[in-house]
């Protein structure tokens, strides 16, 4: 195993997305260390197995956590010579570039997220969704882990309109903007 080297910095997507391409990402991984890349995945501040709570979490703190990884993989040997954003992990690397120690080389975006405020929707109507499939009315019950999985069959939910109210759903205000 190589002391230095390149490494790849993964600025990873929010929330369920996240958890949906964790093998992706492995695989990718994988794939980079056999050509003696090392992969850089953060955790970022609220979110995985960071520390925090996830109403704590913070756009200007997530620029940061990804700006610190990319400065501790350099002094550890491993400057990061190229990003990878995946979804919303597209904007907040954009973003988190020009604090990185380093310029970097290149930069990929996967499956960028376009319209900010269509995809915070979509997001809000799924955890809705989820808070309903597991029978309880949105707003009673809002500290669930985004992503959470229950273990009994899905209930079938009353056909109507379904509100969504964004300030009942713990989310910091700059991640909403």
């Amino acid at each position: 195993r190589a002391s230095s080297g390149q490494a790849v910095l993964i600025v990873p997507p929010f929330a369920e997305e996240m958890n949906k391409s964790r093998r992706a990402i492995a695989l990718l991984a994988d794939a980079l260390a056999a050509r003696g890349i090392a992969t850089l995945l953060p955790d970022l501040g609220g979110t995985g197995d960071s520390a925090g709570e996830f109403a704590d979490a913070d756009w200007d703190a997530w620029r940061r956590d990804v700006a610190a990884a990319a400065g501790w993989a350099d002094a550890e040997g491993w400057p990061v010579h190229a990003v990878l954003g995946i979804r919303l992990g597209c904007v907040l690397a954009a973003e988190a570039v020009s604090r990185m120690p380093r310029p970097v080389s290149r930069t990929v975006f996967w499956a960028p997220v376009q319209d900010g405020q269509a995809y915070l929707t979509q997001f809000l109507r799924l955890r809705v969704a989820a808070t309903w499939q597991c029978g309880v009315k949105p707003g009673l019950q809002t500290d669930w882990p985004v992503g959470y999985v229950r273990s009994r069959p899905a209930r079938r939910c009353r056909p109507g309109p379904m509100t969504v109210q964004e300030e009942s759903l713990n989310m910091s205000s700059s991640i909403r903007r």
